[in-house]
This record gives C-alpha cells, structure tokens and sequence, in this order.
C-alpha cells in the first residue's frame, strides 16, 4: 500500500477519534458504544494488519477512559479497570479477525495470515 493512502487512513482514524473525544468532553455525555470504538480500529487493521490494529485498540481503550466512558453501567462502578481491560480485549479480537479476513480475501496463503 502507498505511503499516501496510509497517511490518509491514519487521519480518518486520528479525525475520529478526536471527534469521539470532543463530543464525549463538550457535551459531558460519554460515548459508552464499542462499535463506535471499533470502526476505525477494524479499518485500520484490515488496510495495514493486525499489529496497527493492535496499536489503535489501544489507543481506542485509552480515548473511551480519558472520555470517562467506564464504568458502562452504574452497578459496575469502581470496576473501570476491569471493563477497559475487557474493551481493549474486544477491540484486539476484532483487528485481528478484520486482518485475517482482509488478508484471507486478497489471497494470502493460510501459513502466514498472521504474519
């Protein structure tokens, strides 16, 4: 892939993000859906592989706690930790799938889907 696509994948999930940040700050109403999340982490992963996929989960967990989006409902208060750590799970499991079913359609042999 050339280095300009890539550069503009990696805008649209920057520009998302902090779009996801701002609405969460400016109008103090966190954004508490992982599937919103989870759009550009699965972009990004089935473009450019599970490894950048793996960094915007990351990435994506750490945007949803600074928005104050955990706990996701009252009775788990004092458990943010906990459902971070469950998001980022989810998130990392929803990259790699987007890149083994990305590279698994483009025609790479099955030995070296995760490489």
């Amino acid at each position: 892939m050339n280095q300009v696509r890539k550069n503009k994948i990696t805008f649209f999930a920057i520009t998302y993000f902090a779009l996801l940040m701002a609405f969460s700050l400016i109008f103090d109403k966190p954004i508490r859906s992982i599937f919103l999340y989870a759009i550009p982490v699965v972009i990004i992963a089935a473009r450019s592989g599970w490894r950048a996929g793996f960094f915007l989960s990351l990435l994506a967990t750490l945007i949803a706690w600074f928005g104050q989006a955990f706990p996701t409902v009252p009775e788990n208060a004092g458990l943010e930790f906990e459902e971070a750590l469950i998001t980022l799970a989810e998130l990392v499991i929803a990259s790699v799938v987007a890149s083994a079913v990305a590279r698994k359609i483009s025609g790479v042999s099955k030995d070296k889907l995760f490489d």
